[in-house]
Formats: structure tokens, C-alpha cells, sequence
């Protein structure tokens, strides 16, 4: 089962201007990763 999920993690692919949370959690760390996903996609304030 664990090479499903790695032939599918490895063959990801993302257009310019996309977000790729993998890779930005790799270079920033996940709590920062998740603070520039929420300003990718300007999520409103409740």
C-alpha cells in the first residue's frame, strides 16, 4: 500500500501561481507553510 501513496506523492505537478504546501512546508516548516497557504488563498476573518 505504501507504494500508492508514494507513485502518487512523487507524481504531483503544479502550474506557476499554484500553491504546493508539500514543498513550502519542506523549505518554511508546516506552521509557516500553513500561514502563507491561508494568504494564497485569502481566506476572510469570520
Amino acid at each position: 500500500l505504501s507504494y500508492l501513496f508514494h507513485a502518487y506523492g512523487t507524481n504531483l505537478s503544479f502550474e506557476d501561481g499554484e500553491y504546493n504546501f508539500v514543498k513550502t512546508r519542506a523549505q518554511h516548516g508546516v506552521k509557516r507553510a500553513f500561514e502563507l497557504r491561508d494568504l494564497h488563498f485569502e481566506i476572510p476573518e469570520p
